[in-house]
């Protein structure tokens, strides 16, 4: 089940002069899940009822803000900030079997776009930088899991991890972005674009 709230809006402010834009969004996600087995009269149980109940129910608040000041007719500045979220995955729990938590990051970006020679030449660098929490990681796969689950077993039986348990890690990246575009007519276009990033 989701819900979602968006509200946006924009603003053109001294004849294009500066162009400004917000968002903010609200999501709400619940996600349940049960092993389903007949009763003695051959029917299902409902979810609360069922065994093995996994439930998770995400609350996300996002926002979205930018900005352009159109400084000539040539240059234009931007900058952008905004977060983001994306519902946990209830196949996927902690070492403790709980559900994942779920991804949240947040990112810029800000640089200039230009237009030259009629708009035949057109081009923008930025900087941007990215960055994402409880992102699923796979570093601890396969013998490195295994000897960590065996270590669990000999210290106490009883916390033995899930077996579905998974790793997560917080990413960052950072860097620049150049663009460059030509139109040397109105039916062909030259696009070549360069990132760098760590």
């Amino acid at each position: 089940e989701t819900q979602a709230t968006v509200l946006s809006a924009q603003a053109d402010l001294l004849e294009n002069l500066v162009v400004g834009t917000v968002g903010v969004r609200r999501d709400r996600v619940l996600q349940e899940q049960g092993v389903y087995e007949r009763d003695a009269r051959g029917v299902f149980p409902d979810v609360p009822h069922s065994s093995g109940t996994l439930t998770t129910n995400d609350r996300g608040r996002t926002y979205s803000v930018g900005a352009v000041l159109n400084a000539t007719r040539f240059v234009s500045l931007f900058a952008n900030r905004a977060t983001n979220f994306v519902p946990s995955n209830q196949s996927v729990v902690n070492i403790d079997g709980v559900p994942a938590a779920p991804i949240e990051g947040q990112g810029y970006d800000v640089g200039l776009r230009f237009s030259l020679l009629d708009g035949k030449l057109q081009g923008s660098v930025d900087r941007f930088s990215t960055t994402q929490a409880n992102v699923t990681d796979n570093t601890l796969s396969g013998q490195k899991r295994a000897a960590m689950d065996a270590i669990w077993a000999a210290i106490d039986p009883n916390r033995v991890p899930n077996p579905q348990w998974g790793e997560f890690k917080t990413t960052r990246t950072m860097g620049y972005e150049f663009q460059l575009v030509g139109n040397p007519t109105s039916n062909l276009r030259d696009r070549k674009s360069t990132r760098l990033n760590s």
